[in-house]
């Protein structure tokens, strides 16, 4: 929030229930409910019942990038994320005063084949409700590190080497691949004939890929139809091979690591309502991309150290934390006019992690519409880390990490955010401002003593009417380098 004069009474007391709810929680939360509202996000849809618990397989925020759960889930955007741990909970509240609330209590670690909800009234538990299993429970996977390695495919439906099956709303998604590896290896023959996945099963329209479907497959191209919308968390992780994938137009979300650790070299994403997953397009062959999608997830493009060549389209809004993480093989950047928000570390190396051989951006042209930089953390649980413990984020609280490397030159315009964030980090400025007169600091149309006695006043801070025009070497400072040259070129005048 920029400008919260400007906001109505709603989101006024949107913003104080954030405020106060996070800072008051005993553990670290999340508003979640609130802060996509007040974002305009058009996913969040309306809240549950408790009617609808009755028999649900389980629910989930579909188009979060935390998301974890099956396709066939209620989708519901939680009011609270528990955020103190990495595999915390979501409380779907039944009502606006949040005294009865369903507390998903499913285990990331451990995917059982049916949830639990218990419902909490008056801050007191009450009961819960065990969800009916999955009708394709018996050969589902119970952990979503196995989830391709499945137990049972024989109430699958086989088609051209891929098992599908048929959702309560008569939905095909498919399930696996047949090819993808069960020992976390992929073969050593890719197939360079391309895996086309058929539009519809059974006269159902196909319009999901389950998680790890083709995980360590060996396909170099796989086509899928246009009536793809939803692509889950690592559906073609390390398919080693895979150099070329169609997204279709009408995709609605590609979840964490979808295309993680694959051959894709180029990449065009022209899809404005498109949700990505962290990491979504961790790549690491990724040479080429055109992004046009208005939220660039957190972690979306990190690692990509071969990535030299991209374009941001107009439809971007927000770079979220991370985003460009390592990508080291950028040497330039501009922004598009419509972002409004620049995340912490969205461009910078690996040197938070300790690795040194990657390099951040080094230099970035932002326009005067950008009104966030850095501000917005990102915001995430503790860590799966052997025992090493690494404590949750406390996004309104938190010290924040640099946006950019110290060596990154920032070109912009005086009095931005751009600028403001160049001189509060230390980082060299470039001004882009025209018509200014550069040494001309009483903008008298000359440059001479006076000039040079107003910038000395300035330095030892007898006056502080100085403009942009003392700014001499264009470097986003006012400081003894510029009354330097101001002198010298005095002097050559005399």
């Amino acid at each position: 929030i920029t400008d919260y004069d400007s906001l109505t009474d709603e989101q006024k007391a949107l913003c104080e229930f954030i405020f106060e709810t996070e800072q008051s929680s005993n553990g670290r939360v999340i508003c979640e409910r609130a802060r996509r509202t007040i974002a305009g996000d058009p996913n969040i849809g309306e809240r549950i019942t408790l009617e609808q618990l009755e028999g649900a397989y389980g629910i989930w925020d579909v188009y979060s990038t935390q998301k974890t759960g099956w396709y066939s889930y209620i989708h519901c955007v939680p009011d609270i994320r528990v955020i103190e741990e990495a595999n915390g909970q979501n409380e779907y509240w039944l009502d606006d005063e949040g005294t009865t609330k369903v507390v998903f209590t499913g285990d990331i670690s451990s995917r059982p084949q049916f949830d639990e909800f218990k419902i909490y009234e008056n801050g007191k538990y009450s009961y819960s409700i065990e969800a009916e299993e999955m009708p394709f429970g018996e050969w589902m996977a119970k952990s979503p590190y196995d989830s391709y390695n499945v137990l049972d495919l024989s109430q699958a439906i086989e088609y051209n080497g891929d098992y599908y099956y048929i959702t309560p709303s008569e939905e095909a998604v498919l399930l696996k691949n047949s090819l993808c590896g069960e020992d976390y290896t992929v073969s050593e023959t890719p197939i360079t004939e391309p895996h086309i996945i058929p539009d519809e099963i059974e006269g159902c329209p196909v319009v999901a890929i389950e998680e790890h479907a083709f995980t360590f497959s060996p396909y170099t191209e796989i086509v899928l139809p246009e009536t793809i919308k939803f692509i889950d968390k690592c559906a073609f992780y390390n398919a080693n091979y895979l150099s070329k994938i169609n997204l279709p137009d009408g995709l609605e979300f590609l979840g964490e690591f979808a295309l993680g650790y694959t051959a894709i070299s180029e990449i065009n994403l022209d899809n404005p309502d498109l949700v990505i997953g962290g990491c979504a397009l961790s790549t690491y062959e990724l040479e080429k991309a055109y992004i046009n999608v208005r939220n660039i997830a957190n972690k979306a493009f990190s690692g990509n150290f071969k990535l030299k060549n991209l374009i941001l389209g107009d439809d971007v809004e927000i770079i979220d934390t991370f985003a460009f993480f390592g990508c080291s093989a950028i040497e330039n950047l501009e922004i598009p006019p419509n972002v409004k928000a620049i995340g912490q570390a969205a461009f910078v190396g690996d040197e938070i992690y300790g690795v040194e051989h990657y390099s951040g951006i080094k230099s970035i042209t932002i326009p005067p519409t950008v009104e966030i930089i850095g501000i917005v953390p990102e915001q995430k649980g503790e860590p799966f880390t052997s025992g090493i413990y690494h404590p949750p984020t406390f996004p309104l609280t938190d010290e924040p990490y640099s946006v950019f490397d110290s060596d990154c030159v920032i070109s912009g315009w005086y009095d931005t955010e751009a600028h403001s964030y160049a001189l509060q980090n230390n980082l060299a400025f470039k001004a882009l401002d025209e018509n200014i007169a550069y040494g001309d600091t009483n903008k008298d149309g000359n440059v001479d003593v006076s000039d040079l006695v107003m910038l000395q006043r300035y330095l030892i801070k007898l006056d502080d009417s100085i403009g942009y025009e003392a700014d001499v070497n264009k470097d986003g400072r006012i400081n003894a380098f510029d009354m330097v040259i101001v002198r010298r070129n005095v002097c050559e005048i005399l």
